[in-house]
């Protein structure tokens, strides 16, 4: 099974800050998350997340995080494929944009 890591944006607003934005990501689907930064106050949020898992989950991960309403960017990097997380790439188009 192929894995890739990709980086996402999460941003949301204060009336989201008591839901359980990440963990249900990993219990859901089969991947690994990290937040790689995170920033909530009172004006709202902001997290990043790196997933990592096969593309298809990543995919369903982004479109479950969707319908909590908050705003999802990326991917923003693909930080590489089958266990080589040493060379960046540019992310591809499509999901979660």
């Amino acid at each position: 099974m192929r894995t890739i890591t990709e980086l996402y944006t999460v941003l949301f607003t204060p009336a989201m800050q008591n839901l359980a934005l990440v963990a249900p990501l990993a219990k859901k689907f089969r991947l690994d998350v990290i937040i790689h930064r995170a920033i909530i106050n009172e004006a709202g949020g902001f997290i990043e997340l790196r997933l990592t898992g096969s593309p298809e989950e990543i995919g369903r991960a982004v479109a479950d995080l969707q319908t909590t309403g908050a705003m999802i960017t990326g991917p923003l990097v693909d930080t590489g494929s089958d266990g080589d997380e040493l060379d960046p790439r540019p992310a591809y188009v499509g999901r979660g944009t």
